[in-house]
């Protein structure tokens, strides 16, 4: 995962195209999140938190407002790059000549590279809490949806980076920050919930065991991934700059959305368990 978000951002590094492609790919990983979340996440969670406390109905409902509430209040208050698949645009804007002398400073971007920093944490402590429930299928799909949404994440971050002139050198280090952010994201996320399940004196599948807080951070996970959903541009706006602008029409958008929330469900069926 950390390769192969390296290795899309640096993409404009070494291409000044435009990468409108990257624009289907990103509303495919959005709707890959979503359906995920709706279908596969938010469901194990909510089955695994009732099974260890059957009393727990408001808190399922703390734990997904919690989740989406962080995302927003990271989205409001650290700039961040643009989505792909957001504001009427169909690519993310290069430079137009990155190689001009510029001084650059130094502490440019890091907003920018903080806010999906946090993004790609959040990612990890999905990925982290699905490999505790011990369901194949549920890891494999989170895995897939966070693998697929984090290159045009990784492509937005550098392009940003480029449009402030900042080298090289400094893109690629903070690039290597967010690859980063998601894997370690999901291995905190696997340490502190086994710990806190295992050494708070409940029982494993018991309020407060193992399994509960599985559930709660499943939760959490499926609700910041919700938010995903309320920035996706309304697909009945036309948004097309030009006729060759495919991907920003509003019936292609709604299909790759709609074929990247029903991949999840699909993956469930062919390789889920049985018993679930």
């Amino acid at each position: 995962m950390t390769a192969a978000s390296m290795a899309v951002g640096s993409i404009p590094l070494v291409f000044k195209d435009s990468m409108s492609p990257l624009s289907g790919i990103s509303i495919l990983g959005t709707g890959l999140l979503i359906g995920a979340a709706l279908t596969i996440i938010i469901p194990e969670g909510v089955v695994t938190m009732m099974a260890a406390d059957p009393h727990s109905m408001h808190t399922i409902g703390i734990f997904l407002l919690a989740g989406f509430a962080l995302m927003l209040l990271v989205e409001t208050f650290t700039p961040h790059p643009p989505h792909l698949h957001s504001h009427g645009e169909s690519h993310p804007m290069l430079p137009k000549d990155s190689s001009e002398p510029s001084s650059p400073d130094p502490t440019s971007g890091l907003s920018a590279t903080l806010g999906l920093v946090i993004h790609g944490a959040a990612d990890g402590i999905a990925l982290g809490a699905s490999s505790l429930t011990g369901t194949a299928e549920l890891g494999l799909i989170v895995f897939l949806a966070v693998l697929i949404h984090k290159g045009p994440a990784a492509l937005g971050l550098t392009t940003t980076l480029l449009g402030l002139h900042l080298n090289h050198t400094q893109i690629k280090n903070r690039l290597l920050v967010f690859s980063l952010s998601a894997p370690l994201g999901a291995i905190l996320t696997y340490a502190l919930v086994s710990m806190f399940g295992a050494n708070n004196g409940a029982a494993a599948d018991g309020k407060y065991g193992l399994s509960w807080w599985t559930g709660a951070v499943l939760l959490f996970s499926g609700g910041s991934f919700l938010y995903v959903a309320t920035v996706i541009q309304p697909l009945n706006k036309s948004d097309c700059h030009t006729e060759r602008d495919e991907i920003s029409r509003p019936i292609s958008r709604a299909f790759l959305l709609v074929t990247g929330m029903l991949i999840p469900l699909g993956l469930a069926l062919l390789v889920g368990d049985h018993d679930h």
